[in-house]
């Protein structure tokens, strides 16, 4: 099964719909899209995932 992020609004607050019955998952859901945690791929810190880290920069 692939998974790919939700990027419309319209189906964020569908999902939060659906999750109204839940309390517990509503609130996990909210809390994941208010802190927006990016795709692991788009960080630059790639030393956090185990590859080698950027110095390019100088530092480190």
């Amino acid at each position: 099964m692939k998974v790919q992020p939700v990027t419309d609004l319209r189906h964020v607050r569908s999902i939060k719909c659906l999750l109204a019955d839940s309390p517990r998952d509503k609130l996990l859901f909210v809390m994941g899209v208010k802190t927006f945690l990016p795709d692991h791929r788009q960080w630059p810190f790639r030393g956090e995932r185990g590859a080698e880290a950027d110095t390019s920069s100088g530092h480190g």
